[in-house]
């Protein structure tokens, strides 16, 4: 017969052993920072190289007091071996959030497109295999504003005959044989559509100073 002592001795093992299990959780493993504009498709792509099979996985953000994505976004059942996804609805992501990987060769992918600045967060994993190990990868995400198309605030011509385009604060150059000339000319043809006023600068102003660099 066992007696109290050894019985509280296999519980205290057993539950030691239930942490060691599951220790990882408190140290997630850490994806690669995925740094984006808004409007672009962001992959993320967990392989076993193994080829382990999974149980089951869920995703979503991640807090870090919690083991467990919170709130969840996408959850992949794989009992059966059939990949049965659930988008979670009611969430910022509705019709964003994809799964697109295999379960059962080790493929935890997920997909969120349209990603927009607010989506801007650290995201997890949390997956089960078949041996009862469990997988929780966190990536995080950056995502910035989108480009804009520069729009020519300004032009001049200097008294090189060269031509300078500004294009919300920031000058962009053609060194090539007339390329100032061409990106002038460019530059008064965007305003034009824009309805704005071109600024140019007559080279006979500073034909004087010219002639004395030609000296």
């Amino acid at each position: 017969m066992i007696s109290l002592q050894s019985w509280v001795l296999i519980c205290l093992v057993s539950i030691a052993a239930m942490k060691i299990k599951d220790s990882d959780a408190s140290m997630p493993a850490t994806l690669p920072t995925q740094t984006v504009t808004s409007g672009s498709t962001v992959e993320i792509k967990v392989t076993d190289d193994a080829g382990t099979k999974y149980r089951w996985c869920v995703f979503g953000i991640w807090n870090a007091d919690d083991i467990n994505p919170n709130p969840w976004l996408s959850d992949v059942n794989n009992y059966k071996g059939e990949n049965e996804v659930e988008v979670i609805p009611g969430t910022a992501y509705d019709g964003r959030v994809s799964f697109f990987g295999d379960l059962n060769v080790g493929k935890a992918w997920f997909r969120i497109t349209d990603v927009k600045e607010e989506d801007s967060n650290r995201y997890k994993m949390r997956c089960n295999s078949n041996q009862g190990k469990f997988y929780h990868p966190v990536m995080e995400l950056k995502v910035l504003p989108a480009e804009k198309e520069w729009e020519p605030l300004g032009c001049y011509e200097d008294s090189s005959d060269r031509a300078l385009s500004f294009y919300h604060g920031k000058i962009k150059f053609d060194d090539s044989p007339g390329g100032f000339k061409r990106m002038f000319e460019e530059c008064k043809k965007k305003q034009r559509k824009k309805g704005l006023n071109t600024l140019e600068y007559s080279t006979r102003q500073n034909a004087g100073h010219r002639q004395k660099m030609k000296k």
